[in-house]
């Protein structure tokens, strides 16, 4: 094992942005790795492949302060989806989409964009721009040949206005032209089509490694089932397959070893603990009965069911890990190979004692329960769910 690279369970500080699960082991920092290796450039935002030809156009279209404009960009076109859905309740998505209504005022933006959305999307969809060499790495962020290329297709097939004030006559996001659909496949690694300058770059070759696996996969609608069948897999596994499988591996553990934690916790007594326990050392006999579990609401934890698929997860995590070779040295790997084979509550206790040290001033990373036990716990998709949303708005995924 690389000794260089370890972690230990730690609270972690809340995130502003709110949309992160629950990371009361710290292992986000492994998982982020693994997400990199396999889907550098896409983010959990990132999750509407018109965005970056978007995001291209409305970079062409600003001189100067460049964010607050661009996001000005945005609101305009988040009104324009809402009048060109016309108020209907529909599947399309949009930055904006939940308070655009509120400020409808005669097809005109509010002054201030941060009512609408307080985050600019640029910021989010900016880095997954510089990976794919559309817009330059470093401020003002500069288009490339590719990304003006690009910008150019939006501006013809979306038809934007000229000004702010004007009106947009082909606003969604879902709506796609062939040729701007094309465009986006190639660049993103759908395809190696196009003659694209990112192409040539090794983060665009580990994007279309993991999009071709993907391809190969009967079922793609579920990104926690992606990942829980590639953590199962152990023959025929190329490098990249590989990592693939280890990735799933470390989030079906960091899955299972949170939801015990919680239990743990909420158990609070010793005869809820020793109960808990006895759940747990059930759980080691009928592991392979256990039918697969990616969420769980926290209520959940008090049904034996529940524990001991929070205890199948971090099995199975085990075993892939030590099929697939691990080269990261951590102390929750240790305790989840642990949990096999000595008395649970030592373990639990163990991971307790690290949390009661270590809380403050720090806490629980879930918006709705700032410090305090969150209400869910789901396992990481690594970034996948957002690229199965990309190739959803690109067709790709029912050829």
């Amino acid at each position: 094992m690389n000794t260089d690279y370890q972690l230990v369970p730690h609270w972690v500080t809340p995130l502003p942005i709110g949309e992160r699960i629950a990371d009361a082991l710290g292992l986000s920092t492994i998982l982020d790795t693994y997400a990199d290796k396999i889907l550098p450039g896409i983010s959990v935002l990132t999750k509407r492949a018109r965005y970056w030809s978007f995001f291209c156009w409305a970079r062409s279209k600003v001189k100067k302060n460049i964010t607050e404009e661009i996001h000005r960009w945005e609101i305009k076109l988040a009104l324009g989806e809402h009048i060109y859905h016309n108020d209907k309740d529909n599947q399309c998505s949009w930055l904006g989409k939940n308070k655009i209504k509120e400020f409808y005022n005669n097809g005109r933006i509010p002054s201030d964009p941060k009512k609408v959305t307080r985050n600019p999307g640029w910021l989010a969809y900016r880095p997954a721009l510089v990976y794919a060499k559309l817009v330059e790495g470093k401020t003002p962020y500069h288009l490339t040949n590719d990304g003006e290329t690009l910008a150019k297709l939006y501006d013809k097939n979306a038809r934007p206005p000229k000004k702010l004030s004007g009106k947009w006559l082909q606003a969604c996001l879902s709506e796609i032209n062939d040729d701007e659909k094309k465009a986006l496949r190639g660049i993103i690694g759908f395809t190696n089509r196009g003659d694209w300058t990112c192409q040539k770059e090794g983060s665009w070759e580990s994007r279309h490694k993991t999009i071709d696996i993907l391809k190969r996969m009967a079922d793609t609608r579920d990104a926690g089932n992606v990942l829980l069948y590639w953590r199962d897999r152990r023959r025929g596994l190329d490098k990249h397959s590989r990592c693939i499988g280890q990735a799933g591996a470390w989030a079906s553990l960091a899955f299972g070893m949170t939801a015990l934690l919680i239990a743990w916790i909420e158990k609070g007594n010793s005869n809820g603990r020793t109960a808990l326990v006895n759940e747990i050392i059930s759980a080691r006999r009928v592991r392979q009965d256990v039918k697969q579990v990616s969420t769980l609401a926290r209520k959940d934890l008090q049904n034996p069911e529940a524990i001991r698929g929070a205890y199948s997860a971090i099995s199975h995590g085990v075993d892939a890990l030590d099929s697939l070779g691990c080269d990261i040295e951590c102390k929750v790997l240790e305790w989840a190979m642990c949990l096999k084979k000595h008395d649970p509550s030592e373990i639990l206790e163990r991971l307790e004692r690290h949390h009661e040290n270590l809380k403050e001033p720090l806490g629980w990373t879930l918006p709705e329960n700032r410090g305090t036990i969150p209400k869910h716990i789901q396992m990481s998709n690594l970034r996948i769910d957002a690229l199965l949303s990309i190739g959803r708005d690109l067709h790709w995924w029912s050829r």
